[in-house]
This record gives C-alpha cells, sequence and structure tokens, in this order.
C-alpha cells in the first residue's frame, strides 16, 4: 500500500508526463497555442502535487507540527507553511516556488478572462482592463523545466530517511 505522499507524488508524475507530452508531441503536429493552456494546467498541477507531498511526507514524519488539513486546496497556505516551516531541510528554491505562484495567476486570469486568441506563435490572455498576458513556446519550455527541477528535488526529499521529532 502506498502512502498518501507517495501517492502525490506519482501524480504529479503524471501531470508532468501529460504536459510535457503535450509540448513534445501534440503541438508540433497542430501548431496551436491555445495548448499553452492546457500545458501550464498541468504543470499547476503538478506543482502542486508536489507541494502537497512535500508537506503530507513531512506531516508524517512530524517533521512539521501543524499542516491544517483545510489547507490542502489552498495553494498560498501550503507555499507559505512550506517556506516557512521547511526551507533549510529541503533546499526548494525560491524561484521555483515563485514559478507556481505566476502559473497559477495565469490560470486565474484565464478564468477571468473576457477575451483570449493566440497571435504569432503566442496566446494571449487579456484581463478585464486589457492588460495583457502572453505565454510563449520559449515559456512553456523553462515552465517544464521548473517544473521537472521540483520532481527531482520531491523525489530527493521523499527517499531520504528522516528523524522525527520528538
Amino acid at each position: 500500500m502506498t502512502s498518501p505522499h507517495e501517492t502525490l507524488y506519482q501524480r504529479a508524475q503524471e501531470q508532468y508526463v501529460i504536459g510535457n507530452h503535450l509540448l513534445d508531441v501534440t503541438y508540433p503536429l497542430v501548431h496551436d497555442p491555445k495548448l499553452f493552456l492546457g500545458i501550464v494546467n498541468n504543470i499547476v498541477n503538478s506543482l502542486n502535487a508536489c507541494v502537497s507531498a512535500i508537506l503530507s511526507y513531512e506531516k508524517y514524519h512530524n517533521l512539521i507540527a501543524s499542516y491544517n488539513l483545510s489547507a490542502q486546496n489552498n495553494l498560498n497556505e501550503k507555499l507559505s507553511l512550506l517556506q516557512t516551516r521547511s526551507p533549510s531541510r529541503n533546499k526548494i528554491p525560491q524561484k521555483t516556488l515563485q514559478l507556481l505562484r505566476d502559473l497559477h495567476a495565469i490560470l486565474e486570469l484565464h478564468k477571468k478572462s473576457p477575451i483570449e486568441f493566440s497571435r504569432a506563435g503566442k496566446m494571449v490572455i487579456c484581463s478585464k482592463e486589457f492588460d495583457l498576458k502572453t505565454i510563449s513556446l520559449n515559456q512553456i519550455e523553462e515552465y517544464l523545466y521548473g517544473t521537472k527541477e521540483l520532481l527531482e528535488i520531491t523525489n530527493k526529499i521523499l527517499t531520504t530517511p528522516r528523524t522525527t521529532i520528538s
């Protein structure tokens, strides 16, 4: 039987593989930048599952004293907990956590956006105030690279023996 943190890590890997497949296989066939939003969604799901796996692992080993289960669905609470309770142990770069925040913001903008379109190989999302956010192929590749880094860090955390807090 697998533990909750192992299940979360497997979900993170699956979401990464799906996003990578969309970029490497599907996008070259259709050349539609609208796929970028689907890839971003998979990346966010993967990053979120990594953070949840780390917190679940630390709670399991009593390395964090208070992991509020209601915080499982609140990204900001999870990131705050991860940054304040375990940065010295896990050595997760701030840029990786910021990546998750930025991508989550893109998805929120997409949900609230009155209009989005593709232009010159980029996906353009307009806010209600007509501020533009573009997503390019190069950005998607960087997002996937950052996700792969967090997957590797998460795997290292989950496979390293830890001691519990008394």
